[in-house]
């Protein structure tokens, strides 16, 4: 299930560790990439509640490439396009 912060936003992040990484704070969804030898294609889809609700603005997903040192200080939000006040 999906947990959502006090601001209605969740966050999830995917690698390939064998088990969720210690220092992921509470609140974050972690998914296991799995093998990084095998081509993977990540889907992510949008349940909309009505068929012909356009998604914008906060409802479209964001998402970045980080470090661990970049997620833990925050910086790759930024990268997504997300603003401080939504994390």
């Amino acid at each position: 299930m999906t947990e959502l912060d006090q601001s209605q936003f969740y966050t999830y992040v995917i690698s390939n560790d064998p088990a969720p990484p210690s220092w992921l704070p509470s609140g974050v969804i972690w998914l296991p990439w799995g093998p990084i030898a095998l081509p993977i294609t990540l889907i992510f889809r949008n349940i909309l509640p009505e068929n012909d609700f356009m998604p914008t603005g906060d409802y479209v997903l964001k998402g970045a490439f980080c470090t661990q040192v970049q997620f833990t200080a925050q910086g790759c939000f930024a990268e997504a396009g997300i603003s401080p006040e939504k994390q």
